[in-house]
């Protein structure tokens, strides 16, 4: 059985790469210039994004979330195709189901990277294909030399300055989902999925206070949360596709926080800074 993974030198990409190439299949991870195919694809995982400054960056987040997107629908043989979306689709809605109606307003800047994921999201859907399929990730918790999620920046200034400095409130809240949960979904929506979009999260929000507490637990560090902090909530996220199709029990990000804390002292950080 032979899979692909566009974008796998990126954080998701790289451990969805070697945990296939783990599980015994041959994986293809061809490079993010490298859009000529001459062989069938088998089953595809699109997971290349633009993740940090896409406000600066406005044509290569299109170039990015739509545009080599394109390109591979149009152009590849492959037996199913699953493209990484992200839940920052739901920015603007109460709640977080996946066949919610979303609005966003193309006079705001900030909601281009929203846009252009659910342009790439529609591309996906007006395929003749039936087996293109859309997976909304959370904010993904792991080891990640790369770019630095909400979580690993507050590890790694407690473990580099031994306190922490919050911009938004302590009740702020999201979702979290493990890389480790998160390979494993991927892999067998490509195999298994019924539906088209999937909302791959654990179901659960956790407040800064929950993250801080366990961070402090390890490190001791202190807090500072700024006079001007915002509350800012995202809508508690439906997984019942997943818990319905897979059986899935999301692991706890908490317990996690203490090896990975523990890895970032391994490294040296000079780089995050």
């Amino acid at each position: 059985m032979r899979f692909t993974v566009f974008g796998s030198t990126g954080f998701i990409g790289s451990h969805l790469a070697k945990y296939i190439k783990n599980s015994g299949f041959e994986c293809f991870t061809p490079s993010r210039t490298d859009f000529k195919f001459s062989k069938h694809l088998g089953h595809v995982f699109y997971c290349i994004g633009l993740t940090s400054n896409f406000g600066s960056h406005p044509f290569e987040t299109v170039q990015s979330h739509v545009c080599h997107l394109s390109h591979i629908l149009q152009n590849a043989q492959f037996d199913s195709f699953l493209y990484l979306s992200s839940i920052i689709v739901y920015k603007n809605s109460k709640t977080a189901n996946e066949n919610d109606y979303l609005t966003f307003n193309p006079l705001n800047n900030n909601e281009l990277y929203s846009i252009s994921k659910l342009m790439g999201e529609s591309l996906c859907l007006s395929t003749a294909h039936s087996e293109v399929r859309i997976a909304r990730l959370s904010s993904v918790i792991g080891f990640n030399t790369r770019l630095r999620s909400l979580i690993d920046s507050l590890i790694i200034e407690a473990i580099q300055k031994n306190k922490i400095t919050l911009r938004t409130s302590l009740t702020s809240q999201k979702d979290y989902i493990s890389i480790n949960d998160v390979v494993k979904l991927l892999l067998r929506i490509s195999l298994e999925g019924k539906n088209n979009i999937y909302n791959v999260a654990s179901g659960i929000n956790l407040t800064h206070l929950e993250i801080v507490t366990a961070i402090q637990r390890v490190t001791g560090c202190e807090l500072e949360v700024l006079p001007d902090a915002l509350e800012v909530i995202y809508p508690q996220l439906n997984i019942d596709k997943l818990k319905r199709e897979f059986l899935f029990t999301p692991s706890s990000i908490l317990p996690e926080l203490e090896n990975l804390i523990n890895r970032y002292k391994g490294i040296e950080l000079e780089s995050y800074n």
